[in-house]
C-alpha cells in the first residue's frame, strides 16, 4: 500500500509545508537556561523547551499547513557534537519527532497531517578536492545519517527530509541511509530532498539543476525541489528548470525574499500575501505538489498560502528518465540523440598512453584525455584503470581517477571493471548516478547479482553483456536467449527499470580471416534487431570498435564508422567509441565504403584481403565531416608568449608543464615580476569570473592549486631576491555562537594558495580567544565570518574588545548575514569614535585578498 504522504501528491492535492523554525524560536526569546551549557544549539530546546517547538508546531497547523518539520535540522552527530551533544543524537531526534507527533494530536480537525524529519547538512563537502573540506568518508556519512534518521523515526516522523543540500555526495550517503534503513524496518519511509542554489542556479560546488537530479532521481528519492537561500523571484527559473527535467514531484520552499541586516537582524521584507501569490503561481501555472516556507516565512505567511491553494489542482506530468551526472551538471540518457557516445580512450586496457598516464599517477594528463573526447561530444567517459603493474589496489586507482576528475568534468562517468568491489568503491566517491559497465551471467551470474545490487542501491543504469557459463555468445540466436536472461534477473529480481538496462551482444573482430567468425557482424546486427523488437524498452551498447581489432588504423577508422552507422540503423543506443574518430560515412569514397560493407556482410571471401591490401597503401583514411567536431587546432596555439601561456594555465587549471614554463621566463624576468604580472593578474581573473557567475567554485579552487605550485616553483628565486612568498598573516574565525565555517574554509583554502599565511582559529570563536591570537601571532588583519545575523553582532563586539584593549588590526567581515553597512556600523565605537585601524567588509575570498593586500600596500 502507497504511504498516504505519497498518495495525497498521487491525487494532485498541493501540500502544504511549514515555514520557518529558527526564527520561529528567536520570537520566543528562549532564556539562557533554557540552553543550559549548550548555549546556541536549538535542538537542544527538544529537551529542555518541548513547549516553545510544541507550540511553534501548533501555529503553523493552525494557519494550515499539512506537514510540520522537526526542529533537527542540525540533528546529526558532528553538529551535535560542536556542543558536545554527541552522545544524545537518537534522544534529540527522537524527542523533536515525538513533539511534533504530539502538536498534531493537540491541533486536532480529522486533517491529515505528517510529521517530516529535518536532516540537514553536516558541515562537510566530500565532494571537494580540498581534503580540508572533504574529511570525512561516503560510509562514515551513511552512519551519521542513518543514526538521525533512526531517531527520528522512532519518534514517530512520517518522512524523511534531507535538506539545504549543497554537496551531492553528501546527500547520495543520506539516501542510502535512510534507504537501507527503511529496508530494516521493512517500511517504506517517504524521501524528500532538497537543495539549496544560489541566483546563478548552482549548489555550493558548482553543481546545477541536472546534476542534482542526477545524483537523487534514480537513488530513491520520492519528492526532489529547492529550498533557502533566495526568494520566489529568484527561484523561479529554477523551478522552471526543475519540472522541465524531473520526473519526481517537485517541492519549492523559498525564503520570504532576500534578507536584509537591519540594526543586526535578519529582516525579510517579502509579506504574506505577496508570498502566497506567487507560490500559487508555482502550484498552479507551473506544476509543483509540494510547497512550503524557509528563512522569514512564519505561520503569516502559511495561511495566507493555505488560503492561496484553496480549490488548486497540481497539474499532473508522466516521463522517463535515467539521470547521470558528475559533481557539475548532467544529462538524461532518454533524451540524447542515438548513439550516444561513450569515449573508450580513458581505457588502460585500450591505450598504451592511458596505462602510462595511470600507472604513473599523471591525473593531469588522464584529464587533458578526458577533455579532448568531451569536446568531440562524448556524452559520457568510460574509465578503466586495470593493469597488472599497478603499484596499489584497482580500487584504490579507481577512487583516485574519480576523485580528481569528478569536479572537472560536465559528462558522467561509465565506470568500467569487472569486480564489484572496485565499483563499489567508484560509486562511493560519484557524486551523481554513473553507468555501470558491465555485468555478465559467467559462474551463474554471481558478480552480477553483486553489481546490480549495487546498480539498484546507487541508482544506476547497466551495460549487460551476453556471456553465460557456455562462453560469449557468438549466434544472433545465442545473443537473444542470454539477452532475455540477463533482462529477467536485472529487471525482474533486481527492479532496474527496463530502460536502465543496456544490452551488449557483443560482436567479434573480423580480421582473423577465420570462416568461422566471417559473419560476426552479420549475427551482432541481428541480434540487435531482435532485442529491440522483442524488448522495446531495453536499451542497447556495443564497444564497436572490437569489429576491427588486430588491423592497421586506418582501415579500422573506416571499418569502425561503417559497423557504427549500420548498428544504429540496427537499433544500437550506446557506442562505446573514440569520439576523435567520427565519420560520416555517406561522406566516403564509395570503393572505400564497398571495401568495408564487403567485410562486414561478409560478401565476398577475399574481402578481409582486399580491404587489408587497399590500406596498405594509405597513410590516413579518407577525410570526412561528421558534424562532431570539437575545437580545432588554432594557428598559434603553440606559438603563444610563455606570459601568455602561464596565465591561461591559472585561468585553465592546467598544472602540466609549469616548471619549463616558469623556467623559459625566468631567462628575462624577475620571480617577483613573474609572480605580479602574471600570477597575481590571472587569480584576479579568477576572481572575476567567480562574482560574475562565469566560474564556478571548484574551478577556482583548480585554479587556486595551480598559483600555489607556481608560487612553490618561484619560492627558492623570490628568497634570493629579497621577497618573501608568505605575502601577509591573517588570523581568520568564525565568531562565538556560529557553527557554520564552510565559507570560512574556502576563504582560508584560497588565501593560502595565493601566498598569504592564514591562522584558523575554527568556529564558535570567544572574542578572548581571538585577542589572545593576535597578540602571539601579530597578523597583518584578523577576519572574522558569521552565517547567522544573530551571531553577527559578535563581530562588532570583537571590534569594541580591540579598541577597549589598544589592539590595533584590521577586521575583515565576510558571510550571508553582512554587508559593506554593517562593516561601517560596527566600525563607530560607543563614544562616537570610529576604529583605527578600519573595518571592511570583503564579498568573496578575492574581495579579502584585494583588501588584505592594500593593507600590506600601506604598511609599507
Amino acid at each position: 500500500m502507497k504511504h498516504p504522504y505519497l498518495e495525497m501528491i498521487d491525487n494532485r492535492e498541493p501540500v502544504i509545508f511549514d515555514g520557518a523554525t529558527g526564527t520561529e524560536i528567536q520570537k520566543r526569546e528562549p532564556k539562557p537556561q533554557d540552553f543550559g551549557e549548550y548555549a546556541g544549539c536549538p535542538e537542544y530546546l527538544n529537551i529542555s523547551r518541548p513547549d516553545i517547538i510544541e507550540e511553534i508546531h501548533v501555529k503553523y497547523l493552525e494557519a494550515g499547513a499539512n506537514v510540520i518539520e522537526t526542529n533537527t535540522f542540525g540533528g546529526s552527530h558532528p553538529k551535535l557534537k560542536e556542543f558536545g551533544l554527541e552522545s544524545r543524537v537518537h534522544e534529540i531526534n527522537k524527542a523533536a519527532a515525538a513533539i511534533a507527533r504530539k502538536a498534531i494530536e493537540k491541533a486536532g480537525g480529522g486533517k491529515q497531517r505528517f510529521v517530516c524529519g529535518s536532516i540537514g547538512p553536516t558541515g562537510f563537502l566530500p565532494s571537494s578536492s580540498d581534503k580540508e573540506l572533504s574529511s570525512i568518508s561516503f560510509d562514515q556519512l551513511v552512519d551519521i545519517f542513518r543514526e538521525q534518521a533512526q531517531g527520528l523515526i522512532d519518534g514517530g516522523a512520517d518522512i524523511l527530509l534531507i535538506e539545504t543540500s549543497q554537496d551531492l555526495l553528501e546527500v547520495r550517503a543520506a539516501i542510502l541511509a535512510i534507504r537501507q534503513l527503511s529496508k530494516s524496518i521493512k517500511r517504506h519511509i517517504p524521501l524528500q530532498v532538497q537543495a539549496t542554489m544560489d541566483a546563478s542556479g548552482h549548489m555550493l560546488l558548482g553543481s546545477d539543476v541536472s546534476a542534482f537530479l542526477g545524483a537523487v532521481q534514480s537513488m530513491g528519492a520520492d519528492i526532489a525541489g529547492l529550498n533557502c537561500s533566495t526568494g520566489p523571484d529568484e527561484m523561479a527559473p529554477l523551478i522552471d528548470k526543475l519540472l522541465e527535467l524531473s520526473t519526481l514531484p517537485v517541492v519549492v520552499m523559498p525564503n520570504a525574499g532576500l534578507p536584509v541586516n537591519v540594526d543586526g537582524k535578519a529582516v525579510y521584507k517579502m509579506g504574506a500575501d505577496e508570498f502566497a501569490s506567487k507560490m500559487r503561481a508555482f502550484v498552479e501555472q507551473k506544476g509543483v505538489s509540494v510547497v512550503g516556507g524557509c528563512c522569514g516565512t512564519s505561520p503569516d505567511h502559511i495561511r495566507a498560502l493555505s488560503e492561496a491553494l484553496k480549490g488548486v489542482k497540481v497539474a499532473q506530468k508522466q516521463k522517463r528518465s535515467c539521470y547521470l551526472s558528475t559533481t557539475i551538471s548532467g544529462l538524461d540518457l532518454e533524451k540524447l540523440p542515438r548513439p550516444i557516445i561513450i569515449g573508450e580512450r580513458l581505457n588502460t586496457q585500450g591505450s598504451k598512453k592511458t596505462k602510462e598516464y595511470v600507472l604513473s599517477r599523471n591525473f593531469d594528463e588522464l584529464y587533458q584525455i578526458a577533455k579532448e573526447q568531451i569536446d568531440k561530444n562524448s556524452s559520457l567517459i568510460d574509465i578503466c584503470v586495470a593493469a597488472n603493474e599497478l603499484d596499489v589496489g584497482e580500487s584504490e586507482m579507481m577512487v583516485d581517477v574519480v576523485r580528481f576528475l569528478r569536479d572537472r568534468v560536465n559528462v558522467p562517468f561509465c565506470i568500467d571493471t569487472t569486480e564489484p568491489a572496485v565499483m563499489e568503491a567508484a560509486l562511493r566517491h560519484s557524486p551523481g548516478s554513473v553507468l555501470i559497465n558491465s555485468i555478465n551471467l559467467e559462474h551463474g551470474g554471481e558478480k552480477a547479482r553483486r553489481i546490480l545490487r549495487l546498480a539498484a542501491d546507487f541508482g544506476c543504469p547497466v551495460i549487460a553483456l551476453t556471456i553465460d557459463d557456455k562462453g560469449m555468445a557468438a549466434t544472433s540466436d545465442r545473443k537473444f536467449e542470454v539477452a532475455a536472461a540477463l533482462r529477467k534477473l536485472a529487471c525482474d529480481e533486481y527492479g532496474l527499470p527496463e530502460h536502465f538496462l543496456y544490452i551488449d551482444p557483443l560482436v567479434f573482430t573480423l580480421a582473423t580471416g577465420d570462416v568461422n567468425t566471417a559473419n560476426a557482424a552479420l549475427e551482432s546486427l541481428e541480434a540487435l534487431r531482435r532485442i529491440k523488437k522483442e524488448f522495446p524498452n531495453v536499451r542497447t551498447a556495443m564497444g564497436v570498435s572490437n569489429v576491427s581489432f588486430g588491423l592497421k588504423p586506418a582501415a579500422r577508422r573506416v571499418l569502425n564508422n561503417l559497423m557504427l552507422h549500420h548498428s544504429v540503423l540496427a537499433g544500437l543506443d550506446g557506442a562505446i567509441f573514440n569520439p576523435l574518430h567520427i565519420d560520416d560515412v555517406n561522406k566516403y569514397d564509395a570503393k572505400v565504403r564497398e571495401l568495408g560493407e564487403d567485410l562486414l556482410f561478409n560478401r565476398r571471401e577475399d574481402s578481409l584481403h582486399r580491404l587489408v591490401e587497399f590500406f596498405e597503401n594509405e597513410a590516413s583514411p579518407p577525410s570526412s565531416s561528421s558534424g562532431r567536431t570539437g575545437r580545432p587546432p588554432q594557428r598559434g596555439d603553440t606559438e603563444q608568449s610563455p606570459e601568455k601561456r602561464l596565465h591561461d594555465a591559472v585561468i585553465n587549471r592546467d598544472k602540466r608543464n609549469l616548471p619549463e614554463l616558469i623556467d623559459a621566463l625566468l631567462k628575462d624576468k624577475s620571480a617577483t615580476d613573474i609572480l605580479n604580472t602574471i600570477l597575481l593578474p590571472a587569480m584576479s581573473q579568477v576572481g572575476e569570473k567567480m562574482a560574475a557567475g562565469e566560474m564556478i567554485l571548484p574551478f577556482v579552487l583548480q585554479a587556486a592549486e595551480v598559483m600555489k605550485e607556481a608560487v612553490s616553483i618561484l619560492e627558492p628565486h623570490l628568497k634570493k631576491e629579497g621577497g618573501d612568498v608568505a605575502k601577509g598573516k591573517m588570523i581568520i574565525a568564525t565568531v562565538y555562537g556560529d557553527v557554520h565555517d564552510i565559507g570560512k574554509n574556502l576563504v582560508a583554502s584560497i588565501l593560502r594558495n595565493q601566498g598569504f599565511e592564514v591562522i584558523d582559529l575554527g568556529k564558535q570563536v570567544a572574542i578572548d580567544t581571538i585577542v589572545d591570537a593576535v597578540n602571539k601571532e601579530k597578523p597583518d588583519a584578523v577576519g572574522l565570518s558569521a552565517l547567522l545575523v544573530t551571531t553577527s553582532r559578535q563581530m562588532g563586539e570583537c571590534v569594541k574588545k580591540f579598541a577597549e584593549l589598544g589592539v590595533n588590526v584590521p577586521v575583515i567581515i565576510g558571510g550571508a548575514a553582512v554587508n559593506k553597512d554593517f562593516a561601517s556600523k560596527i566600525s563607530v565605537l560607543d563614544d562616537g569614535s570610529t576604529y583605527a585601524s578600519g573595518v571592511y567588509y570583503a564579498r568573496d575570498a578575492f574581495d579579502t585578498s584585494k583588501i588584505l593586500s592594500s593593507i600590506l600596500l600601506a604598511k609599507k
